[in-house]
């Protein structure tokens, strides 16, 4: 009886060890899942003017309007072409997101202009928690890589 019992006991700690080696692939496929939908959602973002959290990026000054249209930061569309989101590499998870252009720093916080003008800040990234659309993208991803672990059990 105490052997069948400890039997049982070393089985299930099998069990629960291969379902945590599994596990630890989460994280990992989750991001790999994630990285084209956030690129989109950036996208989406730069087409429709606003920040993460689905604010409108403050309107362009009419001097600016002048040049090109709205929205703010897609005149030559190069800022928006080159921010991407990159896997981490290596044995760390997550994801990497990198604004193409050292000048996209001054529109996340705002800056003043060599006249003195103010420029508003036009976040192009997260700063303050993770944004409702980016946390349902990353449900989803979490979602899929646990059921495609699941699948190849």
């Amino acid at each position: 009886m105490y052997r069948d019992s400890l039997a049982v006991g070393i089985d299930k700690l099998g069990r629960l060890a291969a379902t945590i080696g599994e596990l630890r692939r989460v994280p990992r496929l989750t991001a790999v899942k994630a990285q084209t939908w956030i690129a989109e959602q950036l996208l989406i973002e730069y087409r429709e003017g606003q920040d993460p959290y689905g604010r409108p990026w403050a309107p362009l000054r009419p001097a600016t309007l002048a040049i090109h249209g709205p929205p703010p930061l897609t005149r030559s569309g190069m800022l928006r072409v080159d921010t991407a989101v990159r896997l981490l590499e290596g044995a760390r998870n997550g994801l990497m997101l990198e604004a193409g252009r050292d000048y996209a720093y001054f529109h996340q916080v705002g800056f003043r202009h060599r006249g003195g003008k103010d420029v508003p800040a036009r976040k192009i990234f997260p700063d303050r928690g993770m944004p409702r659309r980016w946390r349902e993208i990353l449900e989803r991803a979490a979602k899929e890589a646990i059921a495609e672990i699941r699948g190849h059990k």
